[in-house]
């Protein structure tokens, strides 16, 4: 990875932990990597008991506009 791409994932990891821990949910990875002609940014979660597709909707809805 990139030195702009790392800086920028942990910037983004710098945003979003606390929200993502308030919400009962462990922060696991950032990444910020180009695949094909896209940039994708990734956060990867957790809890215990796994999480499921509304919770991913519910993470995405919190920590979009703060990564907006």
């Amino acid at each position: 990875m990139s030195n702009k791409k790392q800086n920028t994932a942990s910037q983004v990891r710098a945003l979003v932990e606390k929200p993502i821990s308030e919400m009962g949910f462990s922060l696991w990875d950032v990444a910020y990597y180009k695949e094909g002609a896209e940039l994708i940014l990734e956060v990867s979660v957790d809890k215990k008991g796994g999480i499921s597709l509304d919770d991913c909707s519910d993470i995405t809805k919190k920590i979009e506009p703060i990564i907006d």
